[in-house]
This record gives structure tokens, C-alpha cells and sequence, in this order.
């Protein structure tokens, strides 16, 4: 579930940085410009708030539930 939503994050990412107007004759105006700009920098922040989330799921274990299970297993279980 974590990856199908991770993907799907990225391809709307991707999806946000790939956006192009239709432009009614040759040129973009400055708003277009200025919208598709806005629109990729949104997609590098997506992308970036995706990858440190899965950093810190990757550093959960470690950091987290390896030291609960060892306090659970040399404390808690100790004084059963």
C-alpha cells in the first residue's frame, strides 16, 4: 500500500513537471509562463517530500522498533 501510494505521488510529480498549455497561436503568455513554472516547482517539492518520507520509513526500524523490541525483550521480559 505504502509503494502503490509512493507511486502514485511520483507519477503525479512527473505528471506536474511534464504539464504544457495548449496555447492559442505561437506563443506562451507570461501567465502560462509563469503557471508552468509554478507547476514544476510543486513537482520538485512532491518529489522531495516523497523521498524523505521514505527515507525516515527506511530509518523507522532502526532508530525506532529495533531498540522497543530489545527494551521489550532485556525489560520487560526479564521481569516476567
Amino acid at each position: 500500500l505504502l509503494a502503490d501510494l509512493s507511486a502514485a505521488k511520483r507519477k503525479f510529480a512527473d505528471s506536474l513537471n511534464e504539464f504544457k498549455f495548449r496555447c492559442i497561436g505561437d506563443a506562451e503568455t507570461d501567465d502560462e509562463i509563469c503557471i508552468a513554472k509554478s507547476l514544476q516547482e510543486f513537482a520538485t517539492v512532491l518529489r522531495n517530500l516523497e523521498d524523505e518520507r521514505m527515507r525516515m520509513i527506511e530509518n523507522a526500524s532502526e532508530v525506532l522498533i529495533t531498540p522497543l523490541e530489545k527494551f521489550r525483550k532485556e525489560q520487560i521480559g526479564a521481569a516476567k
